[in-house]
């Protein structure tokens, strides 16, 4: 029997990712003092960042450093419309400036993670999305929901 070396050069297969957020009460708000909370559960190799709501006014490069600088791989941002402009939705909200704002923001996550070597972008549609069928009228909000998320 022949094996390629030992075990612990083998890349692992998988990653086992938390979202930041669940740290926050116990690790203070920084994306520094998240990802070391993070970082010192057993058994945790990735993270999913919340975007723009981890960079708190980071730069690319200084949170790319930051990052870099952790134990842990990025392996998602996750796109939060958290500003009070998307209360009536994102990518369905009445207002086209905001639209076009969410979709902004959503093509700015994407091109970031480009960037950084992030394979994924979650779209998180809080308030665009509903929760059982017939919720509102969707063939109403089927264009302005489908065309920004093309574009995206």
């Amino acid at each position: 029997m022949t094996t390629a070396g030992p075990a612990s050069a083998a890349k692992p297969r998988y990653r086992y990712a938390t979202r930041l957020n669940s740290f926050r009460s116990a690790a203070g708000g920084s994306l520094p003092e998240l990802l070391r909370a993070a970082a010192a559960v057993p058994g945790v190799t990735a993270v999913e960042i919340n975007y723009p709501q981890h960079l708190g006014g980071l730069g690319e490069g200084e949170f790319e450093a930051i990052v870099a600088g952790s134990s842990l791989q990025p392996t998602a941002l996750s796109l939060r419309f958290d500003d009070p402009a998307f209360a009536q939705g994102a990518f369905t909200n009445p207002a086209p400036e905001v639209r076009e704002r969410a979709i902004r923001l959503a093509q700015g996550a994407v091109a970031l993670a480009g960037r950084l070597g992030v394979p994924n972008v979650n779209l998180w549609m809080a308030t665009d999305d509903f929760d059982y069928p017939f919720a509102v009228d969707s063939p109403r909000l089927s264009c302005p929901t489908v065309s920004p998320r093309a574009s995206v």
